[in-house]
């Protein structure tokens, strides 16, 4: 994860795993550094991370790294890597990594490489607005949202179960405190800062109903501080209708809103339509309601205002 540091307990592990003669790629297959080792891990080490603290630390196979390095040098053989560099830095504001790596015939790894290495590179929201975006494809935005939606999901359980644990732990030493249940989650912790948040009104302190994890869920999905409550309404049951539909397979199309870049089943409750005089046709528009509504309401209260 990034910006997490390595302990100490992890640098001695590693120390020792490189001892008997294991491979980064061996470490993950094997286990080592999940949050239930004994290393003390505070997350999941990717393959990745574990091969960067090698480096780190001077602990890298120096001929295994030639290895590593000719095995780079050999995928551009047969291919011109200047013209390649050349071409990245002509065309790398309108051009997306996925369509140089076709181009060239190399990963999208190594494009995205050769960007870094030259202090090059697009932002999220601007990757995906490029004309020839493989994310303009509601298939591929779909198959992403999946993923760090379940990527979110997993990353909130874990840290729910490293509170439980802690609160376990801290039964059994009878720690005098109050207990609270979450409201969420239905768990009992600690009335303490390690499981709850808390506000301050003068000398007083309040301690939420929600325990951390359950009271970062609710913030993600309340855009806004002061948003009005029947448009964060209005989203969530979009939100919770689509999920529906999607999971008793009876999405037929899907389009990509032009003004949120959010993938929305083409039916009547996500798109305004209009019927077709000629072939009694519906035409949806490609602009989704909850962006519809935003966009009546900002002309309103320009109207009100002037």
């Amino acid at each position: 994860m990034p910006g997490l540091f390595w302990n100490e307990g992890e640098k001695e592990a590693l120390r020792s795993y490189i001892s008997q003669g294991l491979t980064a790629r061996l470490m993950k297959c094997r286990g080592c550094f999940e949050e239930s080792g004994i290393e003390g891990s505070l997350t999941s080490r990717s393959t990745m991370s574990i091969q960067k603290q090698m480096q780190r630390m001077g602990l890298a196979d120096p001929i295994r790294s030639s290895i590593v390095k000719a095995d780079k040098a050999e995928a551009w053989k047969g291919k011109d890597r200047d013209a390649c560099i050349d071409d990245l830095v002509r065309h790398w504001r309108t051009t997306p990594v996925e369509s140089f790596a076709k181009r060239w015939g190399v990963s999208s790894a190594t494009i995205k490489y050769l960007l870094k290495k030259r202090g090059l590179g697009l932002t999220w929201n601007e990757a995906i607005r490029l004309n020839e975006s493989p994310f303009l494809n509601p298939a591929k935005r779909k198959e992403r949202a999946k993923t760090f939606r379940s990527n979110a999901k997993q990353r909130r359980e874990q840290r729910r179960d490293e509170l439980v644990a802690l609160a376990q732990s801290q039964w059994r030493e009878k720690i005098d405190v109050n207990p609270r249940r979450c409201v969420g989650c239905e768990n009992i912790f600690p009335l303490s800062l390690e499981f709850f948040r808390i506000t301050r009104h003068g000398a007083r302190v309040y301690y939420s109903h929600l325990c951390l994890v359950c009271s970062c869920d609710r913030r993600l999905r309340e855009q806004k501080a002061d948003e009005n409550l029947m448009v964060r309404r209005n989203r969530e049951r979009l939100i919770a209708l689509r999920e529906r539909v999607e999971t008793a397979n009876l999405v037929n199309e899907e389009r990509v809103c032009k003004k949120c870049f959010r993938s929305w089943p083409v039916e009547k409750p996500f798109f305004k339509y209009s019927k077709s005089r000629a072939t009694g046709q519906l035409l949806f528009e490609h602009v989704c309601r909850l962006c519809r509504a935003a966009r009546r309401r900002e002309l309103s209260s320009g109207d009100s205002e002037a």
